[in-house]
């Protein structure tokens, strides 16, 4: 069986397909988490790294991913070899996945701050530029796993559930693995040891369970800048990255404040583990409660109850006492992992589509372009997130070598937790309201570009106009449907 060839018959995957190939978001699932969560405070509180130094690694590293997912995402829709464009990267990245995952925890101790920083910044670089050489063409590759609407929603529902199952693992264990050694330098070089193989190797799977279409690898990339130019007419591509970044920046400072607000504010830091898996656990077990939702609604709707579920949970935070009952606090976990749940998922489930309406405005397939945009996306916004907290912690006389912080730090840390992530959950659910694709106007969009083709297509009833509104809707301009522009 040639690896470019489909297995199965129609648009169907079998289920076993879809669970082996999902394997390989525990990279993109796990190490996102226990880099929000540990990472900064692994800097401040055992590397003693100056907060100065952290915010330049995190600056530096969205710089290096801007050029890096881009072009990664370009790359990739140009690659030959015997293995496709895409599964060929799932195998060469074994190794380095696990070894720079490693090298990014190894606890380098040094008076000279200069030096700590140039290594950590150069570690950091390396997992991030071998998490976007496979990362990019594994989300890539879905459109070609199948063309059904629904069928992309149950592959997403598959790796989300692998994606939060690794998240509760990187939220969960690594304290408890850090904990068992009396040097807690030694302790995160364990645990990065054995999280970099828990990532790296699923992707084995991931090779063997997906395939490549033939016919997708005959559409010819356009030159980057011309793709820029293009993905950015893109109007469902737009409200979808507002919708995502917005989204994740205001989860991403969730999990990176988790441990500062349990332990600064509460004075329960010994909890961190506990209630951060009972969030992930809750995040996970919801995931087929919006994969129904959005197959029986839409992809939109079920985001939007989900966010709607976290902006109440997040609203109620600010008002904790500090002497708050351990019962509260599994509650908001519980009901926080509710609202999260539709995040984790449908922003993913909904990018596969994207590609159809690109196909519909310029003939071509250009997953991989997408796919790069978005992790870029994904991974500018965290790392400024990321970089902007110990700036603001450092600006609120935060100090890592104290375990208890004055006021002024205190209430950074409560801000930064409780009232930031709202403004970024009400702009989500703005950009979720405009998104266009549903799967009546998906529908509409893979019949006009089979009418292109001179293939068999239905015309759904629709008259001329409400065809060219839809199509319209999904693109912005009528004219760039039409291929005037």
């Amino acid at each position: 069986m040639s690896p470019l060839t489909k297995p199965f018959p129609g648009e169907k995957l079998p289920w076993y397909y879809k669970f082996f190939f999902g394997l390989g978001d525990f990279l993109g699932g796990g190490s996102f988490v226990l880099i929000g969560v540990y990472y900064t405070i692994f800097l401040t509180d055992v590397i003693y790294l100056g907060f100065i130094f952290i915010t330049l690694n995190m600056v530096i590293a969205k710089v290096w991913d801007a050029v890096t997912d881009p072009m990664m995402g370009i790359l990739s829709d140009k690659t030959k070899s015997r293995w496709g464009r895409r599964r060929v990267y799932f195998i060469v990245a074994v190794l380095p996945v696990a070894i720079s995952f490693f090298l990014m925890w190894l606890p380098l101790r040094l008076e000279n701050q200069v030096l700590m920083f140039l290594y950590f910044l150069i570690t950091h670089l390396l997992f991030r530029t071998v998490f976007t050489m496979v990362m990019i063409p594994f989300n890539a590759i879905i459109p070609e796993l199948t063309t059904s609407y629904d069928e992309r929603s149950n592959i997403s529902g598959y790796r989300g559930v692998f994606s939060i199952f690794s998240s509760l693992l990187s939220a969960a264990l690594p304290a408890l693995i850090v904990g068992k050694f009396t040097d807690a330098g030694i302790g995160h070089a364990v645990m990065a040891g054995m999280f970099g193989l828990f990532y790296a190797l699923p992707f084995i799977s991931s090779f063997f369970f997906s395939y490549e279409r033939p016919e997708y690898q005959r559409s010819k990339p356009l030159p980057f800048w011309v793709s820029f130019r293009e993905s950015s007419k893109n109007r469902s591509f737009l409200y979808l990255l507002g919708l995502y970044i917005f989204a994740f920046v205001a989860f991403d400072i969730l999990m990176a404040t988790f441990l500062y607000f349990l332990k600064y504010y509460l004075g329960r830091g010994s909890m961190g583990s506990a209630l951060l898996g009972t969030l992930l656990f809750v995040e996970m077990v919801f995931l087929p409660v919006y994969i129904v939702i959005a197959n029986r609604t839409s992809k939109k709707t079920s985001m939007s109850i989900g966010l709607i579920i976290w902006g109440v949970a997040m609203s109620s935070a600010w008002f904790f006492p500090a002497d708050i009952p351990n019962t509260y606090l599994y509650i908001y976990a519980f009901v926080v992992g509710m609202g999260t749940s539709a995040v984790a998922i449908l922003p993913w489930a909904m990018l596969p589509d994207i590609s159809d309406v690109d196909e519909l405005m310029t003939g071509k397939r250009r997953e991989g372009v997408y796919a790069g945009f978005f992790t870029f996306i994904r991974k500018i916004s965290s790392g400024l997130a990321l970089a902007a907290i110990p700036l603001c912690l450092g600006f609120a006389n935060y100090d890592g070598k104290l375990d208890v912080q004055g006021e002024e730090a205190v209430t950074m840390i409560r801000v930064l937790f409780s009232i930031v992530p709202i403004f970024f959950i009400i702009v989500t659910v703005y950009f979720t309201t405009k998104f266009p694709l549903n799967s009546h106007t998906h529908a509409v969009c893979m019949n006009e570009i089979r009418r292109r083709k001179g293939e068999d297509y239905d015309d759904m009833g629709l008259s001329e106009e409400e065809r060219e509104r839809i199509l319209t809707s999904l693109t912005g301009s009528i004219d760039r449907w039409k291929g005037k522009v």
